[in-house]
């Protein structure tokens, strides 16, 4: 893999579309100073993600834009695209060319492309990873990199010297695979304290569940009870009423023919008795005694009568129940009332609901962009590099960083903390304005607002979902209420009318009472018609005695044959009444609990037995808790609990095994790297004795805190003794750092390395030997040398020269050496 062509529009000075075309080998770029020749450098940093202004030399980010001149117009973006050749597949995409391309607006936009398509960053890098170069590696090497590489702590050549060994990769695998470990076990304990609280409740909805299933069972018993005791009453009323009214019938004939039989008889008696008055005058005595059984018998005949009265108003009595009727009527209306409350109870609580889960969106979308900006927090914290601003920035990163954590896994806000929080961490980057760091603190700042205004937004979206909860807990209670409301109603009426069938029983015994005392009186009007009988013989003349007396006894005799007929004809007329009061009764309750006609079952049942069994179920089950939703839920916080004991299992496996990813990551890191630094330390004193003429130099690695490493250069230049590097000279350090590259790079080639003036230190001598190892570097890997020494040029196989006209804008001119000579020859 080599950079095959460099395209610049509207970068720095670059103002119009500059485009580069190099080959493989070594590629010098000259020019005067100020020409802009080491904005190319810096422009291939900027396409592959460099976000230090520092290290673009500005002041800004926006200064990457063409800022435009007296005579020419300011460009509107900046855009850099760098073309690979990946002919050799050393990267692991499809494509033979790769075109990595920034871009970014005045506006403040900025875009990554791969091939013309939209990436983020992050792909870019783990792309350049796999190639074997990135970033933070040695593909740009600027002016007084190598002096700050050789100056440079042991830990910080760790990134290096990590990206020569080619285990950067590996590294930032692990470091995802670490954070997804951290996730996974944030969300495993998440997922364990629900389970720890869903548990008891779990129980409790149980025990309430078997209750309802209890109450269900119950309710479903005396549903089948009733159903068999209205269809036992609609039958046996059917039954009574067509028996009735047959008897009826017939009795009716019965009587209407016995009227007529004592009409003639009664006739044929006035005849007989005109005649025989005339014999009746010497019986004055027994006369008088008939004339007063006579007044006897109109005296009972007469109370007679007034009990008849008593009992047709008893029996229009039962028929009417008014009262109880009416009581029973405004009773079903109150409930229809509770039951369309209930209903609309259940329509308010169901919109309520809704809020309440809208809400709950709301807090879940705020916890997540939280969450991102807690991955812009820590991706700001590798940008601080200044040690005096660095402690500030890093304990303010370090404070909002455990802020977002708290904001996306804290249920209940600890607002007042939160704000102390923030304005603690405002405090810290206030300090640590002063530096370097400009755009790094900008970032901070607005990461820090943008977190205070997503305090507010939660806080606000916390307190409309706690007031959804209190509506939705409220319409809950209500409707509780509406329905123990529906129940009293139901027992109500259920109690009335019980109370009304009972009041009519009461009826019906006193009905029967007075049946019973007109029976009797009708007896002894009776015998009061046999006495007269019996004492109007004597009086009759011994031709007509015995037909007066035969047709009195037979006239009495069918008188209280009519009157008993007519009796029985009454009764039967009451039980028919009393029937289809009973039928009536009964069908009004197969229309209230929905009972057909056909659900009778046990033929051996009888009413007063499924009457006791009634009372019964419905004081079991007016004994229960009302408990309406307990198997829903119970059924529900079922589902979810194993929902979670699955996801919890599934997260202790992903656990296992990002752990056993992390542990192979880590012992491939491990092997990798002692493998490429023992190569690296034996070049880097191959190539010191080189440029030194001898000495001694080696590289040591030197172990630091938890586990890391640090890398330690010694280096003893001929003729002197042991001592720091810091007490080497310029062209020295230069030596000792272009060793260390000289060796990374035979180590572990990268696809291209960009060198600006860092050979500026050295003098003659040192610089043809830098022009040697230069050309051995080359051959290895393509280097793009922007220089002014003339050694170093003579190494190269192409120049690209860089001039600024008058309106301050860098152009470009190109040449080709190996042509050149051959033009020169001819």
């Amino acid at each position: 893999m080599f950079l095959k062509r460099l395209y610049i529009h509207g970068f720095k000075s670059f103002a119009g579309v500059t485009k580069l075309d190099f080959e493989p080998g070594i590629v010098a770029i000259v020019g005067p100073n100020g020409s802009g020749k080491s904005n190319i450098a810096d422009a291939i940093r900027w396409a592959l993600g460099e976000q230090s202004v520092r290290n673009l030399r500005l002041k800004k980010g926006e200064e990457v834009v063409f800022a435009g001149t007296e005579k020419r117009a300011k460009a509107s973006l900046a855009e850099v695209r760098l073309l690979l050749d990946n002919s050799d597949g050393a990267a692991p995409i499809d494509f033979s060319e790769i075109e990595i391309s920034r871009l970014l607006y005045r506006s403040g936009e900025t875009e990554y492309r791969l091939n013309g398509r939209k990436t983020p960053l992050r792909e870019v890098q783990h792309l350049l990873a796999a190639a074997g170069f990135g970033l933070n590696s040695y593909a740009v090497i600027g002016q007084g990199m190598i002096d700050s590489m050789i100056l440079a702590t042991p830990a910080e050549r760790k990134m290096l010297f990590d990206e020569a060994s080619g285990i950067r990769q590996f590294e930032m695998k692990r470091e995802a695979s670490l954070r997804k470990l951290d996730a996974t076990e944030a969300n495993l304990t998440r997922v364990r304290d629900v389970l720890s609280e869903l548990g008891p409740r779990l129980a409790l909805l149980e025990k309430a569940a078997a209750t309802e299933r209890d109450r269900e069972q119950l309710t479903s018993q005396l549903e089948a009870t009733r159903a068999t005791y209205i269809g036992l009453g609609q039958a046996t009323s059917t039954h009574d009423i067509t028996r009735l009214q047959a008897v009826i019938a017939e009795r009716t004939a019965q009587v209407s023919a016995a009227r007529t039989d004592l009409a003639a008889l009664e006739a044929q008696r006035r005849e007989v008795q005109r005649q025989a008055q005339a014999e009746a005058k010497s019986q004055s005595t027994l006369g008088a005694r008939l004339a007063s059984l006579e007044v006897r018998r109109d005296k009972v005949a007469n109370q007679l009568s007034v009990k008849r009265a008593e009992l047709q108003y008893l029996a229009d009595q039962l028929g009417r129940a008014g009262d109880q009727s009416r009581r029973i009527a405004e009773l079903e209306v109150t409930l229809a009332d509770q039951t369309a409350r209930h209903r609309a109870i259940g329509a308010q609580l169901k919109a309520k609901r809704l809020l309440e889960q809208s809400t709950t969106a709301e807090l879940d979308r705020l916890t997540a962009r939280i969450a991102g900006i807690q991955n812009d927090l820590t991706a700001l914290r590798q940008e601080t590099t200044e040690t005096s601003q660095r402690e500030y920035i890093q304990h303010a990163l370090g404070i909002l960083t455990e802020l977002s954590t708290e904001l996306s896994d804290t249920a209940t806000p600890d607002l007042s903390r939160w704000r102390l929080m923030v304005h603690k961490a405002g405090r810290l980057l206030s300090h640590a304005s002063g530096g370097r760091q400009a755009e790094t603190m900008a970032k901070l700042k607005a990461a820090q607002d943008e977190l205070a205004s997503l305090i507010s937004a939660r806080e606000t979206a916390q307190e409309a979902y706690t007031a959804a909860v209190i509506t939705v807990r409220s319409l809950e209670l209500d409707e509780s209420h509406a329905v123990a409301a529906i129940e009293r109603a139901n027992t109500d009426l259920a109690l009335l009318q019980r109370s009304h069938t009972e009041s009519n029983a009461k009826t019906a015994v006193a009905k029967q009472a007075r049946a019973e005392e007109v029976g009797r009186l009708e007896a002894s009007l009776v015998a009061i018609g046999h006495d007269l009988a019996r004492l109007r013989v004597p009086v009759a003349q011994p031709d007509s005695a015995t037909d007066i007396f035969k047709l009195a006894a037979d006239l009495e005799a069918r008188r209280s044959q009519l009157q008993a007929t007519e009796q029985a004809l009454w009764q039967n007329r009451t039980e028919l009444d009393q029937s289809h009061l009973q039928a009536s009764q009964f069908a009004a309750l197969a229309q209230q609990y929905g009972v057909s006609s056909s659900s009778l079952d046990d033929a051996s049942a009888t009413l007063p037995g499924l009457s006791a069994q009634l009372t019964t179920l419905e004081a079991k089950l007016a004994a229960l808790p009302a408990e309406a939703t307990a198997i829903t839920e119970f059924e529900s916080e079922t589902e979810r609990h194993t929902f979670l004991t699955e996801q919890m299992a599934d997260l202790e496996r992903a656990t296992i095994d990002l752990r056993q990813v992390i542990a192979s990551l880590e012992g491939v890191i491990k092997d990798r790297f002692e493998l490429g630094f023992a190569d690296i330390a034996r070049h880097f004193t191959k190539y010191f004795g080189q440029l030194f003429g001898g000495g001694k130099a080696e590289l040591t690695l030197k172990p630091g805190e938890g586990g890391e490493y640090g890398i330690e250069i010694v280096a003893m230049p001929p003729g002197k003794r042991m001592a720091g590097l810091a007490v080497l000279s310029g062209g020295e350090r230069s030596m000792v750092g272009i060793a260390l590259l000289a060796a990374i790079l035979t180590v572990n080639p990268s696809p291209f390395v960009v060198l600006d003036e860092v050979d500026a230190a050295l003098d003659e001598a040192n610089s043809a030997r830098f022009a040697k190892i230069l050309g051995e570097m080359g051959a290895a890997a393509q280097l793009i040398v922007i220089t002014h020494n003339r050694q170093t040029m003579q190494a190269a196989h192409s120049l690209f020269g860089v001039t600024m006209d008058a309106q301050h804008v860098s152009s470009l001119l190109s040449l080709r050496l190996e042509q050149a000579k051959e033009l020169a020859a001819r």
